[in-house]
């Protein structure tokens, strides 16, 4: 059986150099940099901080905070 993880991005704890961070280390699939941005402004459900995400949903995670920021900066 396979665990599910959910993750919940704190909006108060991601900033701009996160955003430009993550979009420059998305364009180079470097998934080091991924984790490391993403371990700064994401907690599990439960509001804890995560230790490790999986490459997979590093990516993913990244790429929907992207469309999120690109959404909203795209309303204003």
């Amino acid at each position: 059986m396979s665990k599910i993880t959910e993750y919940v991005v704190n909006p108060d704890e991601i900033y701009l150099d996160d955003v430009a961070e993550l979009s420059d280390a998305l364009k180079a699939t470097d998934v080091r940099r991924i984790n490391a941005v993403l371990l700064r402004c994401v907690t599990d459900i439960d509001g804890k901080p995560i230790e490790r995400i999986k490459a997979s949903h590093a990516v993913k995670l990244a790429t929907r905070i992207l469309e999120a920021v690109n959404e909203t900066t795209a309303g204003n």
